[in-house]
C-alpha cells in the first residue's frame, strides 16, 4: 500500500519534470529521479535542468522533503565524433556546481556519455571475475 501512496504524494514532480515542450523528460523510481534535457545546445540543457531544479526544490518544501545535489550526476550523452557540442558545460545548482562526468548509473545500468554500453559491461565483467573468484 505505502508504493502506491508514495506514488499519489509524488505525482505533482511528474508535472514538474516531464516539460516535453520544454526539452524536458524525467523518470522516477522510488526515490531516485533521473532527468533529461535534450536541445541543440548542452548550454541550454544545463539552464533547462537548473530552473527544473528551482522548481523542484519549491515542491519539496511545501512537502517536507529535501534534495541532496552533491549526490546528483549531470552527463552529457552525444553519439557525434565532432565537437560540436561543449561537452564541458556545467550546471550551478546554488551553491553546488556539477562537472559532467563520462557514465551514470540509472536502475541498475551504467550508462556512458557516447551510449555504446561500454561503463555496463565493464561493470559486468567486474562483477563476473568477482563471482568466478569466490568459486575458484
Amino acid at each position: 500500500m505505502s508504493p502506491i501512496l508514495f506514488l499519489f504524494y509524488t505525482s505533482e514532480l511528474l508535472e514538474i519534470y516531464n516539460q516535453l515542450k520544454e526539452g524536458l523528460s524525467g523518470i522516477g523510481f522510488a526515490d531516485n529521479v533521473n532527468l533529461l534535457a535534450y536541445s541543440h545546445s548542452t548550454e541550454t540543457n544545463c539552464r533547462v535542468l537548473e530552473g527544473a531544479h528551482t522548481k523542484l526544490l519549491k515542491w519539496a518544501s511545501q512537502h517536507g522533503m529535501c534534495f541532496a545535489p552533491k549526490k546528483y550526476k549531470l552527463v552529457h550523452f552525444s553519439h557525434s565524433r565532432k565537437d560540436k557540442f561543449n561537452l564541458k558545460a556545467r550546471i550551478q545548482l546554488g551553491e553546488t556546481e556539477k562537472e559532467p562526468t563520462q557514465d551514470v548509473h540509472i536502475l541498475g545500468v551504467q550508462v556512458d556519455s557516447k551510449l555504446q554500453w561500454s561503463a555496463h559491461r565493464k561493470k559486468i565483467e567486474e562483477k563476473a571475475i568477482a563471482q568466478i573468484e569466490v568459486l575458484v
